[in-house]
């Protein structure tokens, strides 16, 4: 399926950069490595926002995950090397974004922490749906906590590239990419 061209990843990146600072939020990147975080560290739980990895400075394809683990050792993370997989296929780069910004290793958690959107979480999944293409939705069925996942499909009628899924699954919800065996993006009909 051919994609639009977007910009590159590094004219992304400066963008992503420009938000995160005039937001006053932490900004990392190695660009050795490629990879890149925009996170907030609060007194009671951390948040982060956006993950990347430029791939040859591809334009960028979105991931829309659950929640962030804070799993550093991303060449361990089956989620991370299942979309990662996906990017060298299409060419392209990927930014991930997540419906509940909050750092936990357990998705348990989500439903006893007190605010598990982060102050910022909103304003980054819009920036990454306005510079991602293709965008793919794939969080499993605990999208739908506290109606999550309805608040942010809410958003997406206006995107120029429709939202896109692996897979879904039969509550409805996206699947998560290690659940599926195929990960061939298909027009989300929400």
């Amino acid at each position: 399926m051919p994609y639009q061209d977007t910009a590159s990843a590094k004219e992304s990146i400066s963008n992503i950069m420009d938000w995160a600072v005039g937001n006053d939020l932490a900004f990392t990147q190695n660009l050795g490595a490629g990879w890149g975080a925009v996170f907030e560290t609060g007194k009671n739980e951390s948040h982060r926002y956006l993950l990347w990895q430029n791939i040859d400075d591809f334009p960028f394809a979105g991931i829309g995950m659950l929640n962030p683990t804070g799993n550093e050792r991303r060449d361990k993370d089956s989620s991370m090397g299942s979309c990662m997989a996906f990017a060298y296929h299409v060419e392209r780069s990927v930014l991930f974004w997540n419906l509940f910004s909050t750092v936990t290793l357990h998705i348990s958690e989500l439903q006893i922490i007190s605010e598990p959107v982060g102050r910022f979480n909103d304003e980054a999944i819009e920036l990454a749906l306005s510079i991602c293409d293709p965008t793919i939705a794939a969080w499993g069925d605990t999208g739908s906590l506290d109606g999550r996942s309805r608040q942010i499909q809410a958003r997406c009628p206006g995107l120029q590239a429709p939202l896109m899924v692996f897979h879904l699954n039969k509550s409805g919800e996206p699947a998560h990419p290690t659940h599926v065996s195929n990960l061939e993006p298909m027009p989300w009909r929400y």
